[in-house]
């Protein structure tokens, strides 16, 4: 795409726009998207808007190829359809902006914060505008390169599901939790980015670098990983199910192992754990299975209260009427396991996956504490993905449930008194004869109305 230069200097035409002028352009754009009479759409082709305010407008179909709006606020503004080719975003705050099927190719956002955007379906691929003069092309800026750049943003919670970043840099970003279902990664450059808890489900990242990126508890399920660079990644925790890591770099890679005399393994650990607990911890040992793969081991009615249990594996194991109060088990992998009946008071289940899993009658309630400054120690489930789980019956008192995933829980007959759930998503959830009283609701979705 080609920028015309201006006609006196031989440079290309950028006008400095005043908030007074964005203020009159945005008057007559809401006009045009009504399409009221005397509407005019938003043209803004290289305008430098850098530190202007166009927080909660819509600028859905605008033309904003090459501008600059460097520190911009954009909080909450619409681009949908919106054309950004080569426009310069670096610093800008685009946090809960919705830019739905925009053409975003060789975007800046360099430190951008975008926290709770929707970035579906755009095209971030590679775009240069070019000057034109007398019939010859010349990049627009030499230093910019082609590819988008998206160096150091905070995208925590972003969606960018089904959009394109083939060969965006992404270095050292802050991508927890965001959405990438089905995006496309292909030579990307996300090294040492922090994609805890992300969602790439169905992603291609075929030949990307990811080197030293951190990958905890991200789901990557039938995720492309052709020619993958995850040397020095940090895959703990990470769902990796229908994926081929043959293919990828794995070199220094951190991952979950399995321990081939695990039975015997076992039977010492629960024998030295019980006397660690006895004893208060003068004698034996306290149990740590951190970053194992007990996959459908049985640990019914065990006693690994207090245990180290971070990042563990323990797909469809069954954990019936265990004793798990105050473990930790943060980021653990727990789907499809049975904790029936257990006890898990205190436990620390932050980030963990429970999808599928059996909690019923299990109490997860908090523990009187005597003599600390606190009175009771809670249970931590916040971040968690409790999602088709069975918790019928089950004791939450006081439970940290924020930004819990609850879709299709099953929480007949559950206490969840004074539980918090900021944030939580209970979408189709069973909460029939569920108590909530003192609940903390407040961003929660799928509630039924009161």
């Amino acid at each position: 795409m080609a920028a015309e230069r201006d006609q006196k200097t031989g440079e290309p035409g950028r006008r400095r726009y005043s908030q007074d002028d964005v203020d009159a352009v945005l008057v007559k754009h809401k006009a045009y998207l009504m399409r009221h009479r005397g509407g005019i759409r938003a043209s803004l082709k290289m305008a430098d808007l850098s530190y202007l305010d166009f927080s909660n407008s819509d600028l859905s179909e605008a033309d904003l190829t090459g501008a600059r709006m460097i520190g911009a606020n954009l909080r909450n503004t619409r681009f949908h359809g919106a054309t950004l080719f080569a426009a310069d975003l670096s610093g800008a705050n685009m946090d809960g902006a919705d830019i739905m099927k925009s053409d975003l190719r060789g975007i800046r956002m360099r430190k951008a914060s975008l926290i709770g955007a929707k970035v579906m379906e755009s095209d971030l691929r590679d775009g240069m505008l070019f000057n034109s003069a007398r019939g010859e092309l010349t990049p627009l800026d030499y230093e910019a390169g082609t590819a988008s750049d998206a160096r150091s943003i905070n995208a925590r919670n972003a969606d960018l599901s089904g959009s394109k970043l083939s060969n965006a840099f992404i270095v050292q970003s802050d991508l927890t939790d965001a959405v990438m279902r089905g995006a496309k990664f292909i030579r990307a450059d996300m090294s040492k980015a922090n994609m805890t808890g992300c969602n790439l489900v169905g992603a291609d990242l075929s030949h990307a670098n990811l080197e030293g990126a951190i990958l905890h508890g991200a789901i990557m399920s039938q995720a492309t990983l052709l020619s993958t660079n995850l040397k020095s990644a940090d895959l703990i925790g990470a769902i990796l199910d229908a994926v081929d890591l043959s293919v990828a770099n794995t070199d220094n890679a951190r991952m979950v192992r399995r321990i081939e005399t695990l039975t015997l393994v076992l039977k010492q650990a629960v024998i030295d754990h019980v006397l660690w607990i006895e004893s208060g911890g003068r004698e034996g040992q306290r149990a740590d299975f951190s970053e194992i793969d007990m996959s459908g081991e049985n640990l019914s009615d065990l006693n690994f209260a207090g245990a180290k249990m971070a990042f563990a594996v323990l797909k469809r194991a069954n954990l019936n009427k265990v004793s798990l109060m105050m473990a930790d088990m943060s980021f653990a992998d727990l789907r499809d396991a049975d904790l029936s009946y257990s006890d898990l008071r205190g436990i620390n289940l932050s980030r963990a996956t429970l999808s599928g899993a059996k909690l019923v009658g299990a109490r997860i309630g908090p523990v009187p504490i005597e003599g600390a400054t606190i009175s009771h120690w809670p249970s931590k489930l916040d971040h968690a993905r409790l999602d088709h789980c069975d918790l019928s019956g089950a004791e939450l008192p006081s439970a940290d449930l924020e930004a819990a995933d609850l879709t299709h829980a099953i929480l007949r007959g559950a206490n969840l008194s004074d539980a918090i759930l900021l944030d939580a998503n209970l979408t189709n959830a069973d909460l029939r004869g569920a108590f909530l009283n003192g609940a903390d609701v407040r961003g929660a979705v799928g509630l039924p109305r009161s």
